[in-house]
C-alpha cells in the first residue's frame, strides 16, 4: 500500500510510540482487581495464569494490528482497517462505540479510582463535598485533570508526546521500584505464593473454570490499550518498521510489570490474608448497597 497521504508530521520513533502503548494499557485495574480475583478463586496459581493468558490474548491481538498497520499505516487504527474492509458506515459505527465505550468510559473509570486512592492522602477527597447542581469535587478535579491533558496535546505533538515519555517514564519506574523495594525490604514471605484459600477445596471444577472465565474478562480489560500506538501511525518516522515493534514490545513489558506486580501481591499477603478479606467484604457490601438503591429499584 502506498504511503499515506494525511500531510501530518511524522515525529513519533519507536521509543516514544512504545511509550503509547505502555501508557495506555498501565491503569487502575491493576491495582484493583487482584483483590476480587483472590476472594473468587482463592489460588495464586490461577491467578498468575490469569495474567499469563491475558498478556497472551494482548500479544495476539497486537500481533494482528502489526501486520494491519504496516499495511495501512494511517491515523485512525481499527477505523481504517474497518473501513477499507466493511466500508465507511460500519467504519463510523465501530469509532463511535469507541469514542465512549474504548475511550471515554475507561477514561472516567481511571480518574475515578484515582480519586478514591487520593482520598487516603487528602480529606477533603475522601470527603467529596458538594459543590452545586450534582457536582462534587471529586468529580470537578477530575473534569479539570481531563481539559489540563487536553489542553498540553492540543498544544502540539512534540509537547504531547514528551509529556507522554516523562510521564511513562515514571509510570514504569514506580511500579519498578515499588516491586524491588518489596522484594528487598518488604516482610513478605515466600510461601505465600503457594497458599491456597479453604474455600477453593470446596469449589467444584466447573466453579473454578467458571470464576476463572469471570475474572479473565476483568484481566482482558485490564490489558486494553495494546493497540495504542496504531491510531499515531500516520505520524510515525519509519511506522511499517516501528509500528509493529512498538506495539509488540510494549505488550510484553506491560505483560512482564503485570505478572511481577501480582507476585509482589502475594508475597506481601496469603491468598487468605487480612487485605484480600477486606476487598471481597467491601464488594460485597457495595454490591447490596447498590442493589437496594432507589435508583435500581425504580
Amino acid at each position: 500500500m502506498s504511503e499515506p497521504s494525511e500531510g501530518l508530521f511524522r515525529h513519533i520513533g519507536l521509543r516514544s510510540a512504545t511509550g503509547l502503548v505502555v501508557a495506555s494499557m498501565i491503569g487502575a485495574g491493576i491495582f484493583t482487581t487482584t483483590g476480587f480475583q483472590a476472594a473468587d478463586l482463592g489460588h495464586p496459581g490461577y491467578i498468575f495464569l490469569l495474567w499469563v493468558v491475558g498478556g497472551v490474548l494482548a500479544f495476539c491481538g497486537a500481533l494482528c494490528f502489526a501486520e494491519l498497520g504496516a499495511a495501512m499505516p494511517h491515523a485512525g487504527a481499527e477505523y481504517v482497517y474497518i473501513r477499507e474492509t466493511y466500508g465507511s458506515t460500519i467504519a463510523f459505527m465501530s469509532a463511535f462505540v469507541a469514542l465512549f465505550a474504548g475511550f471515554s468510559a475507561p477514561i472516567a473509570a481511571a480518574l475515578k479510582s484515582l480519586m478514591a486512592y487520593m482520598g487516603y492522602f487528602v480529606p477533603l477527597f475522601a470527603e467529596n463535598p458538594l459543590l452545586f447542581a450534582g457536582l462534587h469535587v471529586n468529580d470537578a478535579v477530575a473534569i479539570t485533570l481531563v481539559w489540563g491533558l487536553v489542553a498540553i496535546h492540543c498544544g502540539g505533538v512534540k509537547g504531547g508526546i514528551g509529556f507522554n515519555d516523562a510521564i511513562t517514564a515514571f509510570k514504569v519506574g514506580g511500579i519498578v521500584l515499588i516491586i524491588a523495594a518489596a522484594f528487598i525490604v518488604g516482610r513478605g514471605s515466600l510461601s505465600n505464593l503457594t497458599e491456597v484459600a479453604p474455600q477453593f477445596y470446596s469449589m467444584s471444577s466447573p466453579d473454578r473454570m467458571s470464576a476463572f472465565a469471570t475474572s479473565l474478562i476483568f484481566v482482558s480489560f485490564c490489558y486494553l490499550g495494546w493497540n495504542g500506538s496504531a491510531y499515531m501511525a500516520a505520524e510515525m518516522k519509519d511506522p511499517q518498521r516501528v509500528l509493529p515493534r512498538s506495539l509488540l514490545i510494549g505488550t510484553v513489558v506491560v505483560t512482564v510489570l503485570y505478572f511481577l506486580l501480582n507476585l509482589m501481591y502475594f508475597y506481601g499477603a496469603g491468598v487468605s490474608g487480612r487485605p484480600w478479606a477486606d476487598c471481597s467484604g467491601r464488594t460485597h457490601a457495595r454490591g447490596n448497597a447498590w442493589a437496594r438503591s432507589p435508583a435500581r429499584t425504580r
